[in-house]
C-alpha cells in the first residue's frame, strides 16, 4: 500500500497547474497527518518529501525573488519546490539549538481552501517547523488529529451529491 500512496503524494505535490492549490493542501495536509504519527513504513520514505536533518536551514532570500527554490544537497525533497521563489535551503549547526517548542505537537495544516501565495507560506512553516521537530522529543495530541480527520470527513460530505 505504501509505494501507491506514496507514488499519488508525489504526482499531487508535482502537479504543474495553477488551479491545484486544494489538491496539493489536502496532499500536503495528509502528508503532516502521517509524519504526526510516526509510521515507521513512512520515515523510510520521509526524505523524498521534506528534510530531515535538523542542521537544515530555510530562508527566503528577497534578493533572489527570482530564481527558484534551491538547495546545495543533492536530494531535494518535493515540498522544496513548492516553497516561494527565492527560498534557500543550507546547512548550519547552529541554528535550532536553543529553541524551546514546548511538549505538544501542533497541527498545522487545518484549513481545507487557500490561495497560492498562503499555501506557500504554509509550505515554508511546514518544512521548516518539521526539522524543528526533529531535533525535540515532542508528544502529539492525538485528539486534536481525530479532530481534525473528522472534520475533513464532514466536510467531504459537502462535495458529494448523494
Amino acid at each position: 500500500m505504501w509505494p501507491a500512496i506514496l507514488f499519488l503524494l508525489d504526482k499531487l505535490i508535482k502537479a504543474k497547474s495553477s488551479g491545484n492549490q486544494e489538491i496539493i493542501l489536502a496532499a500536503l495536509k495528509l502528508l503532516e497527518i502521517i509524519s504526526c504519527t510516526d509510521i515507521d513504513e513512512f520515515n523510510l520514505h520521509k526524505w523524498a518529501f521534506v528534510f530531515e536533518h535538523y542542521s537544515i536551514d530555510i530562508q527566503p532570500n528577497p534578493n533572489l525573488a527570482s530564481e527558484l527554490p534551491c538547495s546545495p544537497f543533492q536530494v531535494r525533497p518535493l515540498l522544496l519546490n513548492k516553497l516561494p521563489r527565492g527560498t534557500r535551503a543550507n546547512y548550519t549547526s547552529e541554528q535550532f539549538k536553543d529553541i524551546y517548542m514546548g511538549n505538544v505537537r501542533r497541527i498545522l495544516i487545518e484549513e481545507n481552501k487557500m490561495d497560492e501565495a498562503t499555501l506557500e507560506k504554509k509550505i515554508y512553516e511546514f518544512l521548516t517547523y518539521l526539522i524543528l521537530l526533529s531535533t525535540s522529543d515532542i508528544s502529539l495530541d492525538r485528539e486534536e488529529l481525530e479532530s481534525l480527520i473528522q472534520g475533513d470527513f464532514i466536510d467531504f460530505a459537502n462535495f458529494v451529491n448523494l
